[in-house]
């Protein structure tokens, strides 16, 4: 095999691998969205919002290490026991935002005052994050 063919083989590789762990994150969050869980002794009633689309939200405005650092300092307590549970860096973006939005889901924090924070931080989004905030 030339090393050109095992290039093309290794690149269709990974990006098939890369597909399957996209599609095992979303049915991930599917079944994390329908399952219920116990609520957190801090829990606030959350406006409904898309799990999916949050995801993706988080996706367009932060890298990972981002969002851990505004998560830090703009959720107080809350925000560092996430950072803290959060696996360690290495992982990609898409892995590392999946794992935050459980844990904002789990722990009830997927309320008003997140996204006004969300908001203040990327005002120029506010339209996308008032939208997937209202779960249109």
């Amino acid at each position: 095999m030339s090393s050109s063919e095992s290039d093309l083989l290794f690149w269709l590789f990974t990006v098939v691998a890369a597909m399957v762990m996209a599609a095992l994150i979303t049915v991930t969050l599917v079944i994390a969205l329908f399952t219920r869980r116990e609520k957190h002794p801090l829990h606030v009633e959350k406006a409904p919002v898309n799990l999916i689309e949050f995801q993706q939200l988080l996706l367009s405005l932060f890298r990972a290490e981002e969002l851990r650092r505004f998560l830090h300092l703009a959720l107080g307590a809350d925000g560092q026991a996430i950072v803290r549970a959060l696996p360690p860096s290495g992982l990609s973006d898409e892995a590392v935002m999946f794992e935050i939005v459980v844990a904002l889901e789990q722990h009830g924090l997927l309320r008003g005052d997140l996204f006004d924070a969300l908001v203040a931080a990327r005002p120029r989004r506010e339209a996308d994050i008032r939208r997937v905030q209202r779960f249109e």
